[in-house]
């Protein structure tokens, strides 16, 4: 659990707090989106080159943000550190600007550096369009900021899949457990494995015991 206080941007209530299994509408779209965006260092590119054909999150921010924000990257970081060692090098992280109008490059790289992010972490922005394009493939929601208090309106779930299991899932990975978002991302992207499998060829008989341990 994060230690920042209450979230003070207003959450969809539509969008769950826990695990949702996206359909295949969106499975379709989500492992190679074409959508064109720009690096902090200035490149232009797309969500699709950066994946590299690797497992993927997608993560929505402003620079601004002063409530999930900080601590969804934090977490994020955090799962990251607590993956394997391969694992984690088949896993790219695409943090999108929700703010594309007011964060600038400088903004975007000033964000990253402060935090330390990994080379496999990319901080990007996108036209208005071309965010309102990501936003809608991914099934996630932004509001444009209030002029009062600044503050943009948008869902704090991470969206996150693999090409090689063809699963994709979200979860708020800042108010979740570290070792529980980590657990999902791992079934996500690996699919599930048994420590113990039983030995080929051998069944059960209804009604027998088996001895654990």
């Amino acid at each position: 659990m994060s230690s920042l206080k209450e979230d003070p941007i207003q959450i969809d209530p539509r969008i769950p707090r826990v695990p949702i299994v996206l359909t295949q509408k969106h499975v379709q779209h989500l492992w190679t989106p074409d959508t064109i965006v720009t690096k902090s260092d200035g490149t232009a590119t797309t969500v699709a080159a950066l994946s590299e054909g690797k497992n993927m999150i997608i993560q929505f921010f402003y620079t601004r943000c002063n409530g999930s924000c900080p601590g969804t990257t934090m977490n994020l970081k955090k799962i990251l550190a607590m993956m394997s060692p391969k694992l984690r090098r088949e896993t790219v992280v695409v943090s999108v600007s929700l703010d594309p109008d007011r964060d600038s490059l400088a903004d975007l790289k000033s964000y990253s550096d402060a935090r330390s992010l990994p080379n496999n972490w990319h901080v990007v922005k996108a036209s208005r369009a071309n965010l309102e394009h990501l936003l809608k493939v991914t099934g996630m929601s932004a509001e444009k900021f209030d002029p009062k208090t600044q503050r943009i309106k948008h869902t704090s779930q991470i969206v996150f899949g693999s090409k090689q299991t063809g699963h994709w899932r979200m979860i708020n990975a800042e108010r979740s457990d570290t070792k529980v978002s980590l657990e999902i991302l791992q079934i996500t992207f690996e699919g599930v494995h048994y420590l113990n499998p039983r030995s080929p060829g051998k069944r059960l008989i209804p009604g027998q015991k088996v001895k654990v341990g």
